[in-house]
């Protein structure tokens, strides 16, 4: 997965703070023009290749002027300029925000509206406790939904989001639990704001590219700003480039979009800058204050208050960055001192926004200073590893040095990873935060230590041991389910050399050896500790964090089913009229799904006895096996209870000749058609401002949805013709005449 480095709210309050008091004394002489004064803070970044090409544009006192530097690309040599298109990342999420403050203006939704309510029949959102996640919690990250759905598994790092589908997110929903009620802490999560752009969409019977272009750009007049790019913008399109100047991909969020899919110029942001310094009197102006407003004040010294998407801070400037594989972007609005400072850039470096922050402090009348870069000097690959390793600050306090890509990481116990730079061999330093890390060499040439400074104090931490390599052999002894609870199982698994655990409804996450039974994941802090007997067996682990000690024991190890012998498996299979399992195997996994649910992978005991690893491994279904190997009914085991499910029918094939048939489009009411349509062997089925959903074949006639429990029986005159269909949903039958 691309990771994005997310600027930490501490550190650009601290930084507009700084702003707030330089603005205390307003400069009103004009010398030098705003053009060479902009040119002079832009340099350095120029001088140390920090961007392939940049669009800035300032406003100040109703007055905006936009310049462009650099280059479109390696191969390009042309200036960027104001209609230059770059992808807007994060910043999307501001626009999101104004789409549910116009829905709540409209009257079409509220903000303290269950999420749940928009929801499509049989898909449910996570909760915890009484209170459901509102629209409100969406927008301003209070929802406890993870950053991004467990299940977000890309087939392309370069384009990560492009192919996770609306499947992918119901399924990842119905199965995910929160880990502590919605409200209770501020947690960043790009799967909200994404979720509440799609909710938006459902509940308007529209895409969200459509209700942005709809309800935000035309009313603006932001003819460049899309999700999906036409020839014009396409020919303004700057490529995107890595941090290293290295041409990459865009990136496509079909599903996401409103975390962060939009593209857009300096001068559309512009447009939308100036609606939000001076809002219209009507009712798009009364969403704009709406959106505007503090609707979350700050929960800890971490956290700064939030608008609907907009952070906001103590001088009341209010701004959100973006970040995607190939651009960077930063829009910062103060509407005391009527200044705005928009910056878009093709490459993915975050350094560009302190240029934003400092362009912002220039406009508003405070005396900014040229940035000095640090001088790049190369350190050897071997002396890179003689740093790896954790230091001990205190007792459950440590930092973790590990490489990555030829990249030095240092992360303290609790906090993610950051990447720190050399001024010297041994003294590195931080380019987010004012910190540096000197490395203790004794005369062997072994680092025993380092020492932190930052805000004028030095902390010194001693290496406590490098991290270990164990054998893959070691870790098959760990790998199986451990129950920390009823209904709480950790799951260990091995992938070539690395240990990988997951705790049910979270995310897999990686573990990394400090002994070959002692853990640690380096995203929390946390220890596993592996319970070895005599005879070599672990029968237990023990999890250690926030200062407790709990045990799992093992519970039974997972088996590999021969791919041939889940065949015999595979059909449907009826627990009482109307509710049946759907079971599928696909490459070497079995798949389930109960009417009306998605489906969800379930893995082996025995040949016969499987389990969902993700929900609940208490959960099991026992497949009953005849003399002659046919599998003739399955037996669910819940809560202590069984329930035994007879099969009715193997699911068939249908030709993909056949399949054309049934494609064209069909009238269940006015305004309301299915279309039908084949995709090589799949037949796919849309209603009117709903996503498009695969069907699946009982018979030639009869298909059925795997994601909502409905099913679809096409009807035919004696000539072969199809001419209508008939929709079976929550005990009603609706019939839709072909229309085309």
């Amino acid at each position: 997965m691309i990771k994005r480095r997310f600027l930490p709210l501490v550190l650009l309050s601290l930084l507009m703070t700084n702003v707030q008091n330089s603005l205390s004394v307003r400069l009103f002489a004009e010398e030098p023009s705003l053009k060479q004064r902009t040119d002079q803070i832009v340099q350095p970044y120029l001088d140390n290749s920090i961007f392939v090409g940049t669009t800035i544009g300032v406003l100040r006192d109703g007055k905006q002027e936009v310049f462009g530097y650099g280059r479109l690309s390696q191969d390009d040599p042309k200036v960027p300029d104001g209609e230059t298109i770059y992808e807007f990342g994060s910043a999307t999420k501001v626009l999101t925000g104004l789409l549910l403050a116009d829905a709540v203006v409209q009257g079409r939704v509220r903000l303290d509206q269950p999420a749940g309510e928009l929801l499509p029949t049989g898909v449910k959102m996570p909760s915890q406790g009484e209170r459901a996640i509102t629209l409100q919690d969406l927008s301003t990250h209070m929802s406890g939904l993870p950053r991004i759905p467990g299940n977000l598994k890309p087939t392309n790092l370069s384009n990560p989001y492009a192919d996770y589908t609306v499947d992918d997110l119901y399924s990842f929903l119905n199965s995910y639990k929160l880990t502590r009620p919605p409200g209770e802490k501020s947690e960043y999560s790009n799967l909200g704001a994404g979720l509440l752009g799609h909710l938006l969409a459902l509940q308007a019977n529209s895409t969200y590219e459509k209700l942005l272009v709809d309800r935000i750009a035309t009313p603006l007049k932001m003819s460049s700003t899309r999700i999906a790019l036409d020839e014009r913008m396409r020919a303004k399109l700057a490529p995107g480039h890595t941090e290293g100047g290295k041409q990459t991909a865009n990136w496509d969020m079909p599903v996401l979009a409103g975390a962060g899919a939009v593209r857009s110029s300096v001068n559309d942001v512009l447009r939308f800058a100036v609606a939000n310094l001076s809002p219209p009197k009507d009712k798009f102006g009364d969403a704009i204050e709406l959106a505007w407003q503090i609707h979350q004040q700050p929960l800890t010294a971490g956290d700064s208050p939030m608008g609907l998407g907009w952070h906001v801070i103590v001088d009341g400037t209010h701004w959100h960055n973006g970040g995607t594989g190939g651009y960077h972007s930063m829009i910062l609005i103060n509407r005391q001192y009527k200044t705005c400072a928009v910056l878009m850039t093709n490459t993915a470096t975050s350094e560009v926004e302190q240029l934003a922050i400092d362009l912002l402090k220039m406009i508003s009348g405070a005396k900014v200073e040229p940035r000095r870069f640090e001088k790049k000097i190369k350190v050897p690959t071997e002396s890179r590893q003689k740093f790896v390793g954790s230091y001990e600050f205190s007792p459950g306090l440590e930092m973790t040095i590990t490489t990555e890509d030829g990249k030095l990481m240092a992360m303290l116990t609790g906090q993610g990873a950051n990447e720190i730079f050399p001024r010297s061999e041994t003294v590195w330093f931080y380019k987010g935060v004012d910190a540096t890390i000197t490395f203790n060499i004794d005369k062997s040439g072994k680092c025993i230590s380092l020492e932190l400074l930052q805000n004028g104090i030095k902390q010194t931490a001693k290496r406590i041991k490098d991290p270990i390599k164990v054998p893959p052999e070691t870790l098959q002894k760990y790998v199986g389910q451990y129950q920390l609870a009823p209904g709480a199982e950790f799951t260990v698994t091995a992938e070539d050399d690395k240990l990988m655990v997951s705790l049910t409804g979270q995310p897999t996450l990686r573990v990394f050896a400090r002994s070959e039974t002692v853990w640690f994941p380096k995203e929390m802090d946390a220890t596993i500790t592996f319970k070895v007997d005599k005879s070599g067996e672990c029968n237990s682990l023990e999890l250690f964090q926030l200062g407790k000690k709990t045990i799992a024991k093992r519970i039974k190890k997972s088996v590999k089913a021969p791919a041939k012998n889940l065949q015999k498996l595979v059909g449907t299979y009826e627990l009482i009229p109307g509710i049946e399992f759907d079971v599928g195997a696909a490459d070497e996994n079995l798949m389930v799904s109960l009417t009306g649910q998605p489906s969800i992978e379930i893995t082996s005991r025995s040949e016969t006895v499987w389990f969902y690893k993700v929900i609940d491994a208490t959960v099991t279904f026992t497949f009953n096996v005849d003399k002659g190997g046919e599998c003739n009914s399955l037996e669910l085991l819940q809560n202590g209870k069984k329930q035994t499910a007879k099969r009715i029918k193997n699911t068939i094939k249908v030709p993909a000749e056949d399949l054309q048939k049934f494609a064209g489009r069909y009238e269940l009411a006015p305004g309301s058609e299915f279309e039908v349509t084949a995709e090589g062997e799949k037949l796919m089925a849309s209603l009117t401002g709903q996503s498009t959903f695969e069907i699946f074949p009982r018979s030639e006639t009869v298909w059925f949805y795997k994601a909502v429990e409905a099913t679809i029986t096409f009807n035919f005159d004696k000539s072969g013709h199809c001419n209508s269909l008939e929709l079976s949903q929550l005990g009603k039958k609706k019939t839709a005449k072909r229309i085309k």
